[in-house]
């Protein structure tokens, strides 16, 4: 054991603060959208967000909310946040450090400590400051307390292994499960990494390499079954798990000093099996088919020879070879070794043959786990397996758990009093740390019973609720393992770069070097794990485990939908609603700490590369190339802009212009998340507009929520509880479907219209405006930022206009801050948000316009895309305004002075205005350069027809013809076109030099 380390613990203070200080200068000055309104109002109520409730967050959030620590109340739980994720990087840097120490031979020697501090130092910021980790980091939400609780459980696990075999030792460890199943009243993301880490509790101190190395393959081998059984038939080419190993061999083959000559042959026999994916790669590279399917088929079948043939020469050797082999153990390894990896491939590929789901994954994992209990059985702490095995059924659910805390303790009772088997304290202590962390779920139906004004599900209604709560029922009854095997997307968009869900969509950016210079950072990282693992066998596998685990075994537990599948398995297609990728967060950062130990090994091999110079070019030398420690600078500027939350009111200013436009004590109905929870938020958390009812048709499908509706929001629906438990969809004889929540918005348009005013946020579509079955449009008015519903029929989009234009005007109602600020970052969910005050807006413009009053209809344009200029729809309504009126100049300047109006449509608008004053041959530029910019863009392309034509200008009418037709040669009408004006351009001139045919204006026209 080492005596405390002085210099340790000040770089240590120096990561922490360095992240605290980021995280609390980008921090969201208030609430944020999606999750964050709902966990800042349940903290400041102690309400039941969404299952599974975390509430061992919404406790820490509630202590956070009333601390006076900022002035703002959501400010304040946001610091939860900022202050946890600082710790998981503190914690992150001392894992590196006692990685690093332990592959460094010479740990004390002055050099590899500062490179020890260096490498943990870099990883750790790499960690902190990438740019999913930063952006969970400054804003009320759940992942940066977990990661803290994980990266503490990975640093105490690596502790537990230092001090194994002393009574601290076991502290450790109890410590780790105490903070798992606690962890979970924050998110289930806490657990994930105690299959890994449990195995440094599981097997003895004494455990060889040997072993390690067989829990990791089978770890690899169960997170390739899942791939391989969850896959349709024929849809992974066979030179996939070729690839996998092949990878995995070369690594191991490189790692050694001498190569042998069997190695060489496996490797040339790798390299030709996959020669169909040499091909692909050309002609991805290409961008085109350099080699189309005749070259690829070709390619296929000298690649499964070539599979053939190496796979024959494993055989030999291992069959044939290995009997005439020595009793030394380096030269079995050099012949054997790499035959294995042959036939280990061969098995890969023809398990993509084998009958695919869920069963035979559970057969096959179970055969292997036995196959390995038996062969590692002397190595196993079985008290220790036994209590692990048990609590590790929380996976499975909550009574599985249930039982297998009670086996798992009469197991060990049993080991100790009956079989006197040493440990057997310890499994039993296991299995009370884990009840005792996991109770901190008891507050989820205790508090539940109180009613607290966020009830989610309402868990304490019964055992069964409770159990469903927890299990997350509410999201469907098949369970996640199970769900992984109807896979829900292709492949190559889950792996891939694919929009809100693709893994690499996120990862390659992660780090603030994205394009080719990620290529830098991703070979540092693979480079760290591998070299981790080659010398530190239980610290390196333990961290490729963990890297595997939290991005491959992550992308086929959450199974994410891409928008193609329908019809094919599941019947539905849609595309994740929002980003995903914090779903990733464990692996991205555990990558970026990897990411630092490549750069502390790279440096150690310069260094002993140029151990042979004389000291002074050394020092040199080692001092330049240790400027690569301040990579995580580029990562801290570019992912700033992305993750900086500190002028950021958008969520804030939303929530409040839905509630200010409600009238006083109406119920305003919403429908998905973030029209709802920020609107809680204000209402819980700030105390604004309290009086206005928010009923979410997202949840009125469920009976607990309609008894919110009735009981807490006291809004009258004329059922009794009992009745509400008996609400079932229903279809009438016309066809016509009654969800529970058609049932619930009928309910209240029935009793509440003339006691109480109703309507519906803008975000609400039509589809769900409806009463009794019909749409209900023409009883609505708008009404700011919402439908007001009355007795009396109108047209359909009708609006209030002097309330409308008054309101979105008026700064103090209709607040629009930071939307129009280039330093605040706003990505696809912010402008898709911001993008709903377009349809109240534009629907005043108009309103105001037919009603002939293009000033205040012009005002109110102008006005909003100062504010909004990103919002195509408005920049575009008021060009077309100022073309109506004839106002070129502001027109023009509007064109020439938004950056983010279209191209195309602007400037066909302002050369639409040039032709309107006469100034045809500036109209003419204006539509030259949309057509140069869209060749296809037919508006322009017409009216260049009509000026030219107009003018009598044929042979101009031929060249535009001629540039038309060569980039849209599909184009018939234009090509008749251009035969008529070669026939007049072909036609004899009269005295005047003009062609001389009546009739060509009709077929121009």
């Amino acid at each position: 054991m080492r005596g405390f380390d002085r210099t340790n613990a000040v770089i240590g203070l120096f990561v922490w603060l360095a992240a605290l200080v980021v995280y609390y200068l980008t921090k969201a000055p208030t609430v944020s959208l999606w999750d964050c309104g709902e966990f800042i109002a349940a903290s400041a109520v102690l309400g039941i967000p969404h299952p599974p409730g975390t509430p061992l967050y919404i406790i820490l959030g509630r202590i956070f909310y009333i601390l006076p620590i900022a002035a703002d109340v959501a400010v304040r739980v946001n610091l939860l946040s900022v202050i946890s994720s600082s710790f998981a990087a503190l914690f992150a840097y001392l894992v590196g450090v006692r990685i690093l120490r332990s592959w460094f031979t010479d740990s004390r020697s002055v050099v590899s400590r500062f490179l020890t501090y260096a490498g943990a130092v870099a990883g750790a910021l790499f960690l902190a400051w990438s740019r999913t980790n930063w952006n969970n980091s400054v804003e009320a939400e759940v992942y940066g307390l977990s990661m803290m609780l994980m990266m503490a459980m990975i640093w105490l696990t690596l502790r537990y292994r230092e001090a194994q075999g002393t009574p601290r030792a076991q502290q450790f460890m109890l410590a780790v499960f105490f903070i798992a199943f606690l962890g979970i009243g924050v998110h289930m993301t806490v657990f994930l990494v105690i299959p890994v880490l449990g195995l440094f509790f599981i097997l003895k101190k004494d455990a060889p390499s040997w072993v390690w190395f067989a829990i990791g393959a089978f770890f690899v081998m169960e997170l390739y079954l899942i791939f391989a059984l969850s896959s349709k038939p024929g849809e992974i080419p066979y030179y996939v798990p070729l690839v996998v190993v092949g990878v995995f061999y070369f690594f191991y083959m490189f790692s050694f000093e001498r190569i042998s000559g069997t190695s060489y042959i496996v490797a040339l026999g790798f390299l030709l099996s996959v020669l169909p994916l040499f091909g692909e790669g050309l002609n991805a590279f290409a961008g085109r088919s350099v080699l189309g399917s005749p070259a690829l088929d070709t390619l296929a079948i000298l690649g499964r020879s070539a599979l053939i043939l190496v796979t024959l020469f494993a055989l030999y050797l291992l069959l044939i070879r290995r009997k005439d082999l020595p009793d030394d153990a380096e030269i079995r390894r050099q012949i054997l070794t790499p035959a294995g990896f042959v036939i280990a491939a061969v098995i890969l590929e023809g398990i993509l043959y084998l009958v695919k789901g869920y069963g035979p994954f559970l057969f096959l994992t179970a055969v292997l786990a036995a196959i390995l209990a038996v062969a590692i059985r002397r190595h196993l702490n079985w008290p220790v397996l036994v209590a692990f095995a048990g609590v590790s059924l929380i996976i499975v659910g909550l009574k599985p758990f249930m039982w297998g805390m009670i086996i798992a303790a009469a197991v060990n009772l049993v080991m100790g009093l009956v079989l006197k088997m040493h440990g057997w304290k310890t499994g039993v202590m296991i299995v009370l740390v884990a009840a005792l962390g996991f109770s901190i779920h008891a507050f989820i139906p205790i508090r539940s019973a109180e009613d607290p004004m966020i009830n989610e599900n309402n868990p304490s209604r019964s055992l069964e609720a409770t159990i469903a709560f927890l299990e997350r029922k509410q999201y469907g009854s098949e369970s996640m393992t199970e769900r992984m095997f109807t896979r829900r997307g292709q492949w190559e968009n889950q792996f891939g770069d694919y929009q809100r869900m693709g893994f690499w969509h996120f990862f390659h950016e992660q780090y603030g070097m994205s394009g080719p210079r990620f290529v830098f950072p991703l070979l540092l990282g693979i480079f760290g794990l591998w070299e981790v693992a080659r010398r530190r066998h239980r610290q390196g596998i333990l961290l490729i485990l963990l890297v595997l685990l939290s991005t491959v075994g992550l992308v086929l537990y959450m199974n994410f939908s891409d928008g193609t599948m329908v019809g094919q398995l599941q019947g539905i297609d849609y595309l994740e609603v929002r980003d995903r990728d914090y779903f990733f967060t464990p692996g991205y950062m555990l990558f970026g700490l990897a990411i630092g130990l490549g750069l502390a090994v790279a440096v150690q091999y310069l260094r002993e590369s140029v151990a042979e110079f004389s000291n002074g070019p050394r020092k040199v030398i080692i001092g330049a190339i240790s400027v690569v420690f301040l990579l995580p600078v580029f990562t801290l500027a570019n992912n700033y802009h992305f993750a900086d939350r500190s002028g950021n009111y958008i969520p804030y200013d939303y929530a409040n212009n839905l509630l200010s436009s409600a009238e006083e004590n109406s119920v305003l109905f919403t429908l998905g998340d973030n029209d709802t929870f920020p609107l809680w938020c204000l209402q819980e958390a700030y105390g604004i507009r309290e009086d206005v009812a928010v009923v979410n048709l997202s949840l009125g499908n469920t009976q607990w929520y309609i008894k919110q509706v009735k009981n807490y929001m006291d809004v009258p629906l004329g059922w009794s509880d009992d009745e509400i438990d008996n609400l079932r969809p229903f279809r009438t004889t016309d066809g016509r479907v009654f969800q529970l929540r058609s049932q619930l918005v009928d309910a209240i348009l029935a009793r509440a219209l003339g006691t109480r005013p109703v309507g519906f946020s803008v975000t609400v579509s039509s589809d769900y405006r409806r009463f009794l079955g019909k749409q209900i449009d023409s009883l609505l008015v708008l009404h700011g930022m919402t439908w007001r519903v009355q007795r009396q029929a109108v047209p359909t989009g009708t609006v209030d206009p002097d309330y409308c234009y008054n309101y979105f005007t008026d700064p103090e109602v209709f607040r629009v801050r930071a939307l129009n600020d280039p330093e605040v970052y706003k990505d696809e969910t912010t402008l898709r948000v911001t993008n709903n005050y377009a349809n109240g807006i534009l629907l005043t413009a108009d309103s105001l316009k037919k009603s002939g009053d293009f000033a205040r209809s012009t005002q109110l344009m102008e006005y909003t895309t100062q504010h909004m200029p990103y919002v195509n729809r408005m920049v575009r309504y008021l060009a077309s305004l100022y073309l109506e009126q004839g106002e070129l100049a502001k027109l023009e300047h509007l064109v020439r002075t938004n950056e983010y109006a279209e191209f195309d449509q602007m400037h066909y608008m302002l050369g639409r205005s040039y032709q309107a004053n006469g100034n045809l041959e500036q109209a003419q530029r204006e539509f030259q350069q949309v057509l140069d910019s869209s060749p296809d863009y037919r508006p322009a392309f017409d009216e260049l027809l009509r000026i030219n034509y107009e003018a009598g200008d044929f042979a101009s009418l031929q060249t535009v013809l001629l540039e038309w037709i060569a980039n849209n040669p599909k184009d018939d009408m234009a090509k008749q076109m251009l035969q008529e004006v070669r026939r007049e351009l072909n036609k004899p001139s009269d005295s005047n030099g003009s062609a001389t045919n009546a009739d060509s204006g009709t077929e121009l026209e």
